[in-house]
This record gives C-alpha cells, sequence and structure tokens, in this order.
C-alpha cells in the first residue's frame, strides 16, 4: 500500500498538530513497515528527519514561490504521478480534485474551535477555516477526529453522517515515556533557570487557553513558596491581558517561557510539581497526555474533551473559577499521598494513548477505505 501524507506541519511546527503528525507517521514507520510512505511538505526543515520515507516539495520554480497553491491545487496531480493509493491529510485538509481520482483520501479533523469559539478567531479566518474543513469533510472517504468531542461537533456543526467518521486517539512523543535522570531535571533546570518549586502551564498563551485565569488563582495561594512556569507562544493582545493580572507582590514567581526546547520538555515536566491546564476548550489536549506519561499529576477543566485525555483520577476544575482552582491546587500541594496516587492511576489510564495500537487502528481504517 502507498500511503500520502500531508506533512507539511510535521517537518515545520513544534507544537500541536506538528507533534501529532510525527507522532502518527513515526507509529506506522515502526509498525506497520510494510506499506510505502510518501511525505508531502512545503519544505522540510531541521525539525524532523523520518526514515524510511519518501519526502516530495515542489520542485519548479513557481511552485517553490507559491507553496499555498502547490499543496492546495497542484498535489493530487503528484499523487497521481508517484502512484498513491490512499491520502491522509493530517491537518483538516485535503488537496482539490482528489475526490475526482482513484486515490482514497481521510482527513483528520483536530477541532472546531473556530465555530465553536467564533469570537477568538478573526472573521475572514473563520470563514476560510469553514471552507477548507468543510470541503475536507464532504470529499473525504473517511474522517479520524481525535476525540469524541470532536466527533459529536463535526456531526453538529458540519452536518457530516456518524458513520463517516472514526475516533483514533492521538499519542505522545517517546521520550515522555522515559524517567528522567536526577542530573538530566538539574541541568534543565540550571539551563533555564527554572525555580526549584513549580507549577507548570503549557500551551500557546491565547484567550481560550485561559493563562490570565491561571494568574489570578496563583494570586490567592496562600503557599508563597511556590513559582509558576508559563511554557508557550504568546499572542501579542493577550500577552497584554495576562501581564496585566501580574500582581507586582508575586511578580517575582511567574515566569514566562517561549523558547524551551522540544527535548528539555519531559524534564520540564518531571520537575514539577504539577500541570495546571485550564483551557476553555481543546480538541484533544496533547499536554496532558505527556503530563500522564511523565507521572505528573494534572488540573485540568471540566468538560470538552478533558476527561477522554485526563482519565477518571485527574482532578477537573471550572476554568472561569479562579477559587475553585486555587483551592485545588492548595489541595494537592498539601496531599503528597493524593499526588501519588493521582500520578500512578494516570500512568496506567494513559497506556492506551500508545503507538502500536495507534498504528493498528490506522492500517485497519486504511484497508477498509481501499476496499
Amino acid at each position: 500500500m502507498k500511503v500520502g501524507f500531508d506533512a507539511k506541519r510535521a517537518f515545520l511546527e513544534t507544537s500541536g498538530v506538528g507533534n501529532y503528525s510525527r507522532s502518527l507517521i513515526d507509529a506506522l514507520l515502526k509498525f506497520k513497515p510494510q506499506n510505502e510512505y510518501h511525505l508531502y511538505t512545503t519544505k522540510t526543515g531541521d525539525i524532523y528527519h523520518p526514515d524510511p520515507s519518501e519526502i516530495h516539495t515542489p520542485n519548479t520554480f513557481i511552485d517553490t514561490k507559491l507553496k499555498s497553491l502547490w499543496r492546495r491545487y497542484k498535489l493530487t496531480k503528484e499523487l497521481q504521478k508517484n502512484n498513491i493509493d490512499i491520502y491522509h491529510g493530517l491537518s483538516h485538509d485535503l488537496p482539490r480534485g482528489i475526490e475526482k481520482t482513484s486515490i482514497a483520501s481521510v482527513v483528520t479533523i483536530h477541532d472546531l474551535i473556530f465555530l465553536r469559539h467564533p469570537e477568538t478567531y478573526p472573521l475572514i479566518d473563520t470563514k476560510i477555516y469553514y471552507a477548507k474543513v468543510k470541503h475536507s469533510c464532504t470529499v473525504a472517504d473517511k474522517i479520524i477526529a481525535i476525540s469524541e468531542q470532536t466527533k459529536q461537533d463535526i456531526i453538529d456543526y458540519l452536518n457530516i453522517d456518524e458513520s463517516k467518521i472514526e475516533v483514533i486517539y492521538q499519542n505522545c512523543d517517546d521520550s515522555f515515556k522515559r524517567v528522567c535522570s536526577p542530573e538530566e531535571k538539574a541541568n534543565v533546570k540550571a539551563k533555564y533557570k527554572l525555580p526549584n518549586k513549580y507549577l507548570l502551564s503549557v500551551g500557546t498563551i491565547e484567550k481560550r487557553k485561559n493563562q490570565a485565569r491561571l494568574i489570578e488563582a496563583f494570586d490567592k495561594l496562600e503557599d508563597k513558596s511556590i513559582e509558576l512556569v508559563i511554557v508557550g507562544q504568546p499572542r501579542k493582545k493577550y500577552m497584554q491581558e495576562v501581564l496585566s493580572k501580574v500582581n507586582k507582590n508575586n511578580k517575582m514567581r511567574i515566569h514566562f517561557y517561549h523558547d524551551i526546547s522540544f527535548s528539555d520538555f519531559p524534564a520540564l515536566y518531571q520537575s514539577a510539581e504539577m500541570l495546571i491546564y485550564p483551557s476553555i476548550f481543546e480538541g484533544f489536549g496533547i499536554p496532558i497526555i505527556e503530563a500522564l506519561y511523565s507521572k505528573t499529576p494534572i488540573i485540568t477543566s471540566k468538560g470538552s474533551c478533558f476527561p477522554e485525555a485526563g482519565g477518571p483520577d485527574t482532578l477537573y476544575v471550572n476554568p472561569k473559577d479562579s477559587s475553585e482552582i486555587a483551592s485545588t491546587i492548595t489541595r494537592l500541594l498539601q496531599n503528597d499521598e493524593l499526588k501519588n496516587t493521582i500520578s500512578e492511576k494516570g500512568y496506567k489510564f494513559v497506556q492506551q494513548f500508545n503507538d502500536e495500537l495507534m498504528a493498528n487502528q490506522l492500517q485497519k481504517l486504511y484497508e477498509s477505505v481501499l476496499r
């Protein structure tokens, strides 16, 4: 079977869909080597070096200058030229005209946040995303949703038949499944001048991720020995709102990072007292999986997909209630037995999100589509 992938995010993004794409491709390369894999991207870069696989990029002067048009309108001819049997769009998108060929198609939909919370997107972006996702879901032979929440949103917002959608959970990078040595943790702490005892928050600093409410909760904590580490690329407008919440008395205890190397994240998680993930809404929430594998206790939000990712033993709070967030943090800080119980039970729960299971599910889906 010749499988083609929309691999742009795998090569060019260090978080989110990039991590999903790399994890999925690597799982198939490892557990389903009988297939031939072709990766299509506008350019490669230094992030990802998959082997063995065929990598395809624009090869004419015009296509290298108009990469998005190549990816949207010319990719179908590339797939035909390479005799691809099935093409998997890993990020909401399928090339135009693929439905008119003999090539089977699958698309992964991560979330429909732009429809559920349109206030977080410019109007023009919402219209573009809607057109792209609607087209992909309409022409695809099969749709992969990364959570039951996303599946339901596809049904509700796009009016897609349930039988066309399959939920396949994503995994995280294998590096999070290894226990870091004390020396590794100490080196990462020293490298970034991390505090000795800290709460961790990971995710793009944007309104939906709710870091401003987390800072409000942090300000309510009686324990002044604990510090807060927030890791993520800032969105300029919301970052100003976040900074406005920083109390001058707590300024030295709140630390922002946006340049931590991906290879240092496992030690970052494993050194933290807990992960606080108070997002309003997600398609899945990969930092939760990373923290579960790291045996780091988690406080996250009620509702949405969070219980799917976090399991029954993670602590859930109302993300809009800073007092509830603060009291739950305090409860966890003061109870080592609870922390250990949550960590161990969460680690058992997260074993269902593994590469071999994902590879088996994908292979079965691909074969069913080709039949």
